[in-house]
């Protein structure tokens, strides 16, 4: 069957293939890296605007009764890490952990790098861990490395690093 998501025109095909490629590796560390970087931030956020809440489910006699709340503070939380990393990607070009990793985000159709192909690629991120991870499996197969979310947005990841396109014990 052929991959209906993925409608970039030859041009832009080969000018993927140019550039380098990241690996998982990569992709993991500059996820990890980003959660170290921007949860402070989240969590300093939510400690000022809730501070009454937060104190509020600390406390055991009501546990029962606020798994609801729980939840709906567990996914704003996740709302407002992607909304944090879209804008890094918009005004950057990459999220703090990809900057660190020498990662960059470029769009493959148009000149238009729209902040809502952001949002649309994190929260698919997200979303690709409903389906038990099997969109970043299909990154293995794909011919360009790319991802279920990243091909949604149409957004390509490619590094700037020089010379650091094999690992260090297969060029010896």
């Amino acid at each position: 069957y052929p991959d209906l998501t993925y409608t970039t025109p030859n041009q832009f095909l080969d000018v993927l293939a140019s550039k380098n490629h990241v690996n998982i590796r990569d992709r993991f560390f500059s996820f990890f890296l980003d959660y170290l970087v921007i949860t402070p931030f989240v969590s300093s956020l939510f400690l000022l605007i809730f501070k009454k809440e937060i104190l509020f489910l600390k406390d055991k006699t009501y546990l029962p009764e606020l798994w609801p709340n729980i939840f709906l503070f567990g996914f704003l939380y996740l709302v407002v890490f992607s909304l944090l990393q879209a804008l890094c990607i918009y005004y950057f070009r990459a999220t703090p952990g990809q900057s660190i990793l020498k990662i960059k985000v470029e769009v493959l159709n148009s000149k238009d790098f729209l902040l809502w192909r952001c949002f649309l690629r994190q929260f698919s991120f997200w979303g690709s861990f409903v389906f038990l991870g099997i969109p970043l499996i299909s990154m293995l197969t794909h011919s360009h490395q790319m991802t279920f979310y990243d091909r949604l947005a149409d957004l390509q990841l490619y590094s700037i690093k020089t010379g650091f396109s094999t690992a260090n014990f297969q060029r010896e």
